[in-house]
């Protein structure tokens, strides 16, 4: 189901919107950012992937190439270039300077899933595009790697802003794909490192049991705050609250095509 319109105040996790507003801000940051464009982003988006990777065409791996036009309808956005690449880590990410974008997947995340994690999978990078979440996190790393140095401020502000980027891109992965057990069982790919294991997991018990552990553990928490993504079962918990709420039913006014939770096998819903 294509929702009839979607505007980013439609889905998007406000404190994301609030984030990145700040960041944009920073002086420093707007410095980098013109460096990382000119030195990295536009010749590795022309030149690397076309060396070392396939582009996903009509022709070239087709049935995904039209899940991709699929999922980028939904989403109301133009398709962006999808590359696959030779990499035995399960991974996908957004390359980009925010006018010219690409998506690229490995092949061993790509063998894992079927095409509804799949459309997840797309449409959480294309929620990365459609939010414009790509240039700052991509710089950010690339500098990194240069072993540029940060204030202790950007570093954390910035931090702070893709965890809260990570939920946004997860909520449209699930506007993307409409099941919220195959978006779960996606995310345990990553926990897991196996599509097969994950299916074995029982996603209401790895919830109750692995998110006590984090609430109770001071210490977790303040690890987490130094990852760029937010632990598996508190973006799985976020995912379930949105896929409850009303924003979500509203994506598609007419109740005959709101997605049916009654055939979710999760029947707990998280605080």
């Amino acid at each position: 189901m294509v929702p009839l319109s979607l505007d980013l105040d439609d889905y998007e996790y406000l404190p994301d919107r609030q984030a990145l507003n700040k960041l944009k801000k920073m002086k420093e940051l707007q410095f980098i950012t013109r460096e990382y464009i000119r030195e990295f982003a536009e010749p590795f988006i022309n030149g690397q992937l076309n060396g070392t990777g396939v582009k996903v065409s009509r022709r070239q791996l087709p049935k995904f190439h039209q899940l991709i036009e699929k999922v980028a309808a939904i989403l109301h956005i133009f398709p962006p270039q999808v590359f696959i690449c030779n990499d035995p880590y399960l991974n996908a990410s957004t390359f980009g300077t925010g006018e010219q974008n690409v998506i690229v997947i490995s092949h061993s995340l790509f063998e894992q899933l079927n095409d509804c994690q799949l459309s997840f999978i797309l449409g959480h990078e294309m929620g990365h595009i459609k939010s414009q979440h790509v240039l700052y996190a991509n710089m950010y790393r690339y500098l990194q790697n240069r072993q540029r140095r940060f204030s202790a401020s950007l570093q954390k502000a910035i931090l702070d802003w893709e965890r809260k980027s990570e939920i946004t891109a997860d909520r449209a992965g699930l506007i993307a794909c409409q099941d919220i057990n195959e978006a779960c069982r996606c995310l345990l790919v990553f926990a897991c490192g196996s599509k097969r294991l994950a299916d074995e997991i029982d996603i209401e018990e790895y919830l109750e049991n692995q998110l006590l552990s984090l609430d109770f553990n001071p210490v977790g928490q303040i690890a987490e705050t130094l990852y760029s993504h937010h632990y598996i079962p508190v973006r799985m918990r976020q995912l379930l609250d949105f896929y409850y709420s009303e924003q979500f039913r509203n994506l598609w006014p007419n109740k005959r095509d709101w997605p049916d939770l009654s055939s979710s096998e999760l029947e707990i819903e998280l605080k």
